[in-house]
């Protein structure tokens, strides 16, 4: 004080100063600073000089004393602290209070700084307000914890969450420790206070909290602590959320994801899931047992290492890349294909895009397959069906040739016992015989064996000519419609065969007619249509491809079939006739239609009568039936080699020969016959040959004469068609199938050789 300058300069700064500063002696104020009479109100220091300390300021609870003052005004010292500011006008101001008092030459010096702190209430206030306001808005549950006198509060939704009563909830921070689940308590607490003590600002732990109902709830909790100006922890606000639904959830999916692994994991099949980027999602080990590959390459997260391993074990590994590519280029196709590995094992693949749930594609799924035992199992199982059906096969012919051999031997029988009536017997063996014919006939339909000549024709032709093969049969009291189109009904079909086809059917149709009568005259409604196959029907119904179809339809008003019948009527020896059927007709049906890549469908009901229809290729529009060439005709004979390893045929054979005017000759043994005819070239101007015998066909007899005599022309007889090599299929001119009539030899005769015999001019041996 006793310097002027000094004290001068710290007036100046005194003046300056933005806080209120204050100067008390013995107890009464003495000197303040513009900002400290602005805050009191007054207009100069003559207003306030004189005025007590005490009176200066209060406690902001009420209208005591500050406690850090009663420290002051006792003894030396410094204090800060909070107080109001007794102002001139009665009213207060808050303030934060900086102290210090000394002794100078005896007297108690008070110096004040004082910061007016109304303001910071004011953002105080507005910041508890906004609070409260998110507090009540959320629906978390949301705390204010005071560090210093351990009060807790909650808002509402403390209650709602955990179904506590507001009497039941204990202000301190008791109300909060308490209900933590005991295994989680000192984690969470040692957790909490590590942030308080520390430097941190934030505190966040999930833990068990108890329920009113003794249940617990799955919490996240997250705080903030305030610190005060010295850094120590004086209040937390936070918030508690209940996560308990997440939780379960996150269980349910780990519980799921564990149960997905695990059927994974045991499935017999290997299972690879790729994302578009070729990076393993799902695969389990047997995926690597099939292919057989090793750990250090199976371990590797890349798929491209593993597929190229993969490729190694499968013969046609090209094959496999390929479709691998082309599958790349298109993500959403769908395939399945089989895989042969070099050991000889078989795999069926399957491949398929995975979609999340809003469509967007996920990856890529392939499942693989050993289906080797499978395929063994199924082979194993079709010769076991084939012997089967063999049997049936072989019991049904029996049983129908058996009935068509009693006549014929009876009568022939009574023939040699010198019957009389000779010719009329002869009539009933011939009759039993063309039954017997017909079977083995309708035996090779079925089973394929039958030679088939496809050619362009109109399917209206035989079907028409089976109607009125029927009208001299057909009972009294069924009417027959014929719907045909206007223009041809072109197929590339065997006539013969559509005409037995369309019999059959026609048959089965007057048939069930006539054994169920009624009042109306029946009506058998035979049409002939075009009509289109799509997709969809064509895979259902193989060999039907798609395109346009000529489709025949027979339609009857008989009692129908129920469906126990329908599942059956296409299988051999199946009749719904008894003794009056062979059960072979709609089985023979079946097997023309698939000869001729059609197929076959039925719609029937009990009462409802039925409707076959048979679906066949219609013939491209550049297809037109050829006219038939007529057959040269002359009358030299011949001689004729005929060799069969049943002499009985052999002699039948030549005497039908001779009869025509042939010279013929018999040879039983084919190589006897390779011999003679060799040794002797140019002798026989045609030979008709077995192809089944002993130790030589048919085929390897022309092959051994065909050097000596290369334009000597063969006929060739079997019960069933055989193969034979290209390069000796121009040496047989005909084929004659097993049994067969006079007149078909004849025929064959007159292809082979250009003339006509003179036996078949005057009929005799038209048979």
């Amino acid at each position: 004080m006793r310097d002027d300058g000094i004290a001068a300069r710290y007036r100046q700064l005194v003046d300056m100063s933005p806080d209120a500063i204050f100067l008390v002696e013995d107890g009464t104020m003495c000197l303040a600073n513009p900002a400290g009479l602005a805050l009191l109100q007054a207009s100069c220091i003559e207003d306030v000089a004189g005025r007590p300390i005490e009176a200066l300021f209060r406690a902001g609870a009420g209208d005591g004393q500050p406690t850090w003052l009663a420290g002051l005004l006792r003894e030396a010292g410094s204090a800060s602290g909070e107080a109001v500011l007794c102002t001139l006008d009665g009213g207060g101001v808050p303030v934060e209070v900086r102290a210090l008092s000394y002794l100078d030459e005896g007297r108690l010096v008070v110096q004040a700084s004082c910061r007016d702190i109304s303001g910071a209430d004011i953002e105080l206030r507005d910041s508890l307000a906004r609070f409260h306001a998110i507090a009540r808005a959320t629906g978390d549950v949301v705390w204010d914890w005071d560090l210093a006198t351990d009060n807790l509060w909650w808002n509402d939704n403390f209650q709602f969450l955990f179904g506590y009563g507001a009497r039941e909830i204990e202000p301190t921070i008791i109300s909060w420790t308490s209900r933590i689940h005991p295994d989680d308590h000192d984690r969470v607490i040692a957790n909490i206070h590590a942030a308080i003590d520390g430097s941190g600002k934030t505190w966040s732990d999930e833990y068990r909290f108890r329920r009113k109902d003794g249940s617990y709830a799955e919490i996240f909790d997250r705080g903030q602590v305030l610190r005060d100006p010295s850094g120590r922890g004086a209040r937390m606000v936070g918030t508690m959320q209940d996560i308990t639904r997440r939780k379960q959830t996150e269980d349910a999916l780990r519980e799921k994801s564990a149960l997905l692994e695990a059927v994974v994991e045991s499935a017999v099949t290997g299972i690879l899931v790729v994302n578009p980027n070729g990076e393993k999602l799902i695969h389990n080990q047997r995926l690597y047992e099939l292919f057989r590959i090793p750990p250090e390459i199976a371990n590797d997260p890349r798929v491209a290492p593993q597929f190229e391993f993969a490729t190694t074990q499968a013969k046609d590994p090209a094959a496999w890349i390929g479709r691998a590519a082309s599958l790349a280029a298109r993500p959403e196709a769908i395939e399945r294909f089989e895989i042969e590995l070099v050991d000889g094992r078989i795999l069926d693949s399957y491949t398929a895009p995975v979609h999340d749930k809003e469509g967007r594609r996920y990856g890529r799924a392939w499942i693989f397959e050993d289906i080797t035992e499978r395929r063994r199992d199924a082979h194993r199982l079709r010769q076991a069906e084939r012997v089967e059906a063999v049997g049936t096969f072989a019991a049904g012919i029996a049983h129908d040739l058996g009935n068509m051999l009693v006549p014929i031997i009876v009568t022939a029988e009574r023939i040699a016992g010198g019957v009389a009536d000779p010719e009329g017997k002869a009539r009933i063996i011939l009759s039993a015989a063309d039954q017997a014919k017909t079977l083995v006939e309708q035996i090779l339909d079925f089973t394929g064996q039958r030679r088939m000549v496809r050619e362009p024709i109109d399917l209206c032709a035989p079907v028409s000519r089976a109607i009125e093969l029927l009208a001299s049969t057909m009972p009294e009291g069924i009417v027959v419609e014929r719907r045909f189109p206007t223009r041809p009904a072109m197929i590339s079909g065997d006539a013969t065969q559509m005409l037995r086809l369309t019999l059959n059917l026609c048959r089965n149709a007057v048939q069930a007619m006539a054994e169920a009568p009624s009042n109306r005259p029946a009506r058998l409604i035979v049409r002939v249509e075009e009509g289109q196959v799509d997709a969809a029907f064509a895979h259902a119904h193989p060999p039907l491809p798609a395109g346009p179809a000529m489709i025949l339809g027979v339609e009857d008003d008989g009692p129908g079939m129920d469906a126990a019948t329908l599942e059956r009527i296409f299988e051999p020896f199946f009749s719904t006739k008894g003794a009056k059927g062979t059960g072979l007709g709609l089985a023979l049906v079946q097997s023309i239609a698939a000869q001729h890549d059609g197929a076959v469908t039925v719609d029937s009901a009990p009462g409802a009568g039925t409707t076959f229809r048979i679906w066949l290729p219609k013939a491209p529009p550049s297809i037109a039936a050829e006219p038939a060439v007529p057959l040269p005709r002359t009358g030299a004979a011949r001689n004729i080699l005929v060799v069969d390893d049943r002499p009985e045929i052999a002699r039948t054979l030549v005497e039908l020969l001779e009869a025509a005017g042939h010279m013929a000759e018999a040879i039983d043994d084919p190589f006897a016959a390779r011999d003679r005819i060799a040794m002797l070239p140019g002798r026989f101007d045609l030979v008709i040959t077995d192809y089944h015998m002993p130790g030589m066909t048919g085929a390897d007899l022309v092959a051994g004469v065909r050097f000596a005599c290369p334009d000597l022309p063969f006929i060739l007889t079997s019960g069933q068609m055989p193969p034979i090599d290209p390069d000796l299929a121009a040496s047989f001119v005909a084929f004659l199938p097993k049994p067969f009539t006079a007149k078909a030899l004849y025929e064959a005769c007159t292809l082979a050789l250009g003339e006509t015999v003179a036996a078949m001019k005057d009929g005799k041996f038209d048979l």
